[in-house]
């Protein structure tokens, strides 16, 4: 029937030799299609129930081969071709002829009556039939007038609106199935329905709400779009469809704006890159913009937090106090979102850049932070302070000290002592505490030395000690480290490779403190509690050798079981004071303070829940130092190395005006390089993060926000009155995919 053009109808039947005259009709067959119409059957039961006749069979299959429908071949086999009803239906038949030959224009005609039929809910043809109707009747009751009838009734002026209605309908489907389709479900666009779907509060809502007005237009669409006789069916068929693609209609249409919007992101950005490449700024967003992409930003950032799946309450790097963002608290979706947003314009790069610099730069004190807390150690002992080690071990072993002289308190006299005091060293030290008794209005001579005048140094020349008291020793003992010699900088003891001095002062001093423990009852366990400042030092230093992965468990554990009190304190401050130097020269293996050895090495210096408390420290410190490489704006660019090397050859050029000079230097591949990187990177990052400005830089904000500050944004904002689940573009467009499936479904 497509490849008929005029005439349509029975007249065609009969010029192209397909039927016979009106005359060959049998009146026996007239009066059978008479019965069945008046019995209720349609023209297509009639057209079926004739085929299969032996007479008349093949007639009715060769006018089906020519593309006639049921109502023709039934009203030529009922020997009426010149009724009202045929002269109505072959006007109609020309108009929508005449609309279908128009040119260039043709299609797009067409195209808008199934729109219309979209938006009728396939009731179009009964409508048409209707105006046709109502037109007939006030043509013929003007007859008399203007002396023009139409020449049929109302009635056959509605049958044949109808039929030639469906028959364009069915040729249109035939020839453009694919605009048929499409025009249809845009007629379903105009359609109420829309706005009663977009006032669902949740995306499954939306799908529950589209699905009921799917159901319900689909239905009135079926109905309408189903032949005569099959009202019913054609309704049950259109509520099962457009129930079914309306409660899928809502994510689906909400996917594919989704796509759109990266799509429109990506070459927004591109022409951003071009802006810029050209040596331009961008417009800063509007207050108005930025008011909207405050709110936008933070549903866009609480759609981050509902796919992580991740509490922000109570985190625990955040209570522990290290600088978490709330970006890595989410994980992986939280990172990539800040570091993709960093990448594109607005205030998020340079903003997140200073973030995580200073905590880069802050990660130093944040160790000595958790290593003083967990070890009990000061800061000051941390930090390398051997006086401040060996004072506060005194003050400990005060008491201890105390009850040593008390057992002792007669005049502390050993051959031992007397060749002792025959050193240089020792001897100096005698002079440095009979100087500090006259300073303080006492007299040597009291407590047991023979003064004769003064040594060169200006101090008293203590030639002889005769009954010197256990605490006058121990002081003696205590200045010899006043004799040490030490760097002028760092004000650290030489070591004795490189100070003969300090070793001789180390030799002394060990002997003469062999000799107390010795002549008093108690002074051993009192310097165990205590500590001098050479054997403090020398356990700072032998922390960094010992904690080496070189040294097995079992040597360490029995060297650090050698040692005294003060000296495990001592050698602890060393080790912290190591790790500490390694962080702030970039050389700190956090990974390597968490092997097994290391651990139980720790445990043997601070037991095993401080060492596993101090290994979880660590785990942070180190996952907040990776997540912040990532997420640094231009780390791993693929633009990053040839930006910098055009801006040291360009200066403040433009990459667009770097790639002219280039063009015009006579390398034309390069300068596509240079014109092209930038504008395809920037589509990239557009569709990875596909926001407005405003809306960027609010998700920026939010994300380096701490977590507990970014739920409290997130639970005020949950408090205000919420958006609607689904946008009225995305309800409209579900709306009309319901419409137009029950129609198409109902017409197939």
């Amino acid at each position: 029937m497509a490849d008929k053009v005029a005439p349509y109808g029975v007249s065609g039947m009969i010029a192209q030799g397909v039927v016979a005259a009106p005359k060959a009709a049998s009146s026996d067959v007239g009066a059978k299609i008479a019965k069945a119409k008046q019995a209720g059957y349609s023209d297509q039961e009639i057209a079926d129930f004739l085929g299969r006749d032996a007479a008349i069979g093949p007639k009715v299959a060769a006018a089906r081969s020519a593309g006639y429908g049921a109502a023709e071949i039934v009203l030529h086999l009922a020997g009426q071709p010149s009724s009202g009803k045929a002269k109505a239906l072959a006007e109609q038949r020309e108009n929508y002829r005449r609309i279908r030959d128009i040119p260039v224009l043709g299609g797009f005609a067409e195209g808008q009556l199934a729109q219309g039929r979209g938006a009728l809910f396939g009731w179009g043809d009964e409508i048409q039939g209707g105006v046709a109707a109502a037109a007939t009747m006030a043509r013929n009751a003007l007859a008399p007038i203007t002396g023009k009838p139409a020449g049929y009734t109302a009635k056959d002026a509605y049958d044949a609106a109808r039929q030639a209605s469906l028959e364009q309908e069915k040729d249109f489907a035939a020839r453009k199935p694919v605009t048929n389709a499409v025009q249809q479900l845009a007629g379903g666009a105009w359609v109420p329905g829309g706005k009663y779907v977009e006032g669902a509060k949740t995306l499954g809502g939306a799908a529950l709400r589209a699905a009921q007005v799917g159901a319900a237009a689909g239905a009135i669409t079926g109905s309408g779009s189903a032949d005569e006789g099959k009202r019913v069916p054609g309704a049950a068929q259109g509520a099962l469809v457009g129930g079914v693609v309306g409660g899928a209609a809502p994510v689906l249409a909400k996917g594919g704006m989704a796509v759109a919007k990266r799509a429109w992101s990506a070459a927004r950005e591109a022409g951003d890159r071009v802006v810029t490449g050209l040596g331009r700024d961008l417009p800063e967003p509007t207050a108005k913009q930025v008011a909207k992409g405050a709110e936008k930003g933070q549903e866009y950032v609480g759609n981050i937090v509902s796919r992580s799946k991740r509490a922000l309450s109570g985190n625990e790097v955040e209570s522990v106090g290290k600088p978490i963002t709330a970006a890595e608290a989410l994980g992986r979706t939280g990172i990539s979102q800040l570091a993709a947003t960093a990448r594109r314009s607005g205030a998020t790069g340079d903003n997140l850049e200073a973030l995580l610099t200073a905590r880069k730069e802050a990660a130093g004190e944040r160790l000595l932070n958790d290593l003083s807390e967990v070890t009990g150690l000061s800061p000051d002992a941390a930090l390398g302070d051997i006086e401040h080690i060996v004072k506060v071990g005194q003050q400990e072993a005060a008491p201890l000290f105390r009850a040593a002289f008390d057992a002792a308190p007669g005049p502390l006299q050993t051959e031992g002592l007397a060749q002792l005091s025959r050193r240089p060293v020792i001897k100096k030290a005698l002079s440095t505490v009979a100087a500090d008794m006259l300073n303080t209005g006492q007299d040597p001579q009291a407590a047991g030395f023979v003064v004769k005048g003064m040594t060169e140094g200006g101090l008293p020349d203590v030639v002889e000690v005769r009954g010197a008291t256990a605490e006058t020793w121990d002081a003696v003992r205590k200045a010899i480290g006043r004799q040490v010699e030490r760097h002028p900088i760092s004000n650290k003891p030489l070591p004795d490779a490189q100070s003969q001095g300090n070793y001789g002062i180390g030799v002394a001093t060990r002997d003469l403190t062999t000799e107390l423990k010795q002549a008093i009852p108690g002074y051993s366990e009192a310097l165990d509690r205590s500590s001098d400042y050479l054997k403090a030092d020398t356990a700072f230093k032998n922390a960094k050798k010992l904690m080496n992965p070189s040294v097995p468990v079992p040597m360490f554990r029995e060297r650090y079981a050698s040692l005294s009190d003060a000296e495990k304190q001592a050698h602890l401050a060393g080790f912290v004071n190591d790790t500490l130097e390694k962080a702030a020269n970039g050389r700190l293996n956090l990974k390597a303070l968490r092997t097994p050895a290391t651990m139980q090495k720790l445990a043997t210096m601070v037991g095993p829940a401080k060492a596993r408390l101090l290994a979880n420290r660590f785990a942070q410190e180190a996952e907040i130092a990776k997540t912040g490489s990532r997420m640094m704006p231009g780390a791993g660019s693929a633009t990053m190395e040839l930006s910098a090397a055009d801006a040291e050859q360009k200066a403040a050029m433009g990459s667009l005006k770097g790639a002219a000079r280039t063009l015009a230097e006579g390398r034309p591949i390069r300068a596509a390089i240079q014109a092209m990187t930038s504008p395809l990177v920037g589509a990239y990052r557009g569709a990875q993060v596909p926001i407005d400005q405003a809306t960027r830089d609010e998700v920026g904000r939010l994300l380096q926000l701490s977590p507990s500050e970014l739920d409290a944004v997130l639970k005020a904002a949950a408090a205000r009155p919420r958006s609607p689940a689904v946008g009225r573009s995305t309800a409209t467009t579900a709306n009309a995919l319901a419409r137009g499936a029950a129609g198409l479904a109902a017409q197939n």
